[in-house]
């Protein structure tokens, strides 16, 4: 049997005659709330249209992507600085004292406030979201008054305007969020890498793909090992 327990957060707003329940987690001693396109809840607190699309309202939008984009951008500038360099200890072998050697690490936070720029109108807000954790990989926001404002406001304005489509997943500017998901795979914060776990013979096997310039290079690497029939 398998159980799963989740944090949820109780909103209530003006305009629903119930409450919205949204899955939410703890990141830095603050409080942060999954922003998905596939969550009902989510579109029934965000969309306040009167006629509004009855199948998934928030496939108009694309406000979502675009914080995504800017999460990403704010995770390559993290990955492509120089490593903090550290002292090791000095190491007592069989042959005496050898030479403390230095360790290079890339120390990444969990959670930063990103600029959101204005988006149809609505002046941008500075935004707490996770960067980047080995517990998921959806985005995640601060779950505060101003965001929520912030994302009804865009995201009834886009639906209202008609000029956003139903993307095909290929499409879509967050796929390699949706490919790192579906694929198992987390992001390891010191060694840099994308951490990728596949079942060979009974047992786990977990692989490190080094990131360089381009996260996405190192995902689609990730992505082709942990989902072939033989780890190599």
């Amino acid at each position: 049997m398998s159980i799963s327990i989740e944090l949820r957060h109780v909103i209530t707003v003006d305009h629903l005659k119930h409450p919205v329940l949204l899955p939410t987690k703890q990141i830095d001693g603050r409080t942060f709330f999954k922003v998905t396109k596939a969550d009902p809840q989510l579109a029934r607190l965000l969309v306040q249209l009167k006629y509004k699309p009855e199948h998934r309202p928030l496939a108009r939008t694309d406000v979502i992507e675009r914080i995504v984009r800017i999460r990403n951008a704010a995770l390559h500038e993290f990955l492509v600085q120089p490593p903090d360099v550290e002292e090791g200890k000095e190491d007592i072998g069989i042959d005496g004292p050898r030479k403390a050697r230095k360790v290079a690490e890339v120390v990444l936070p969990e959670s930063l406030i990103v600029r959101i720029p204005d988006v149809e109108g609505v002046r941008g807000i500075d935004m707490r979201i996770e960067l980047c954790t080995g517990r998921s990989w959806g985005l995640w926001a601060e779950l505060t008054v101003e965001n929520i404002e912030f994302l009804t406001k865009v995201v009834n304005r886009q639906i209202a305007s008609g000029e956003i489509h139903h993307q095909h997943s290929r499409d879509r500017d967050d796929r390699m969020d949706m490919t790192m998901e579906s694929a198992g795979l987390t992001c390891a914060y010191t060694r840099n890498a994308i951490r990728a776990v596949q079942n060979v013979e009974g047992k786990q096997v977990t692989k490190f793909f080094k990131i360089g310039d381009d996260v996405s290079e190192a995902i689609g690497r990730a992505t082709a090992w942990s989902t072939s029939s033989i780890a190599t």
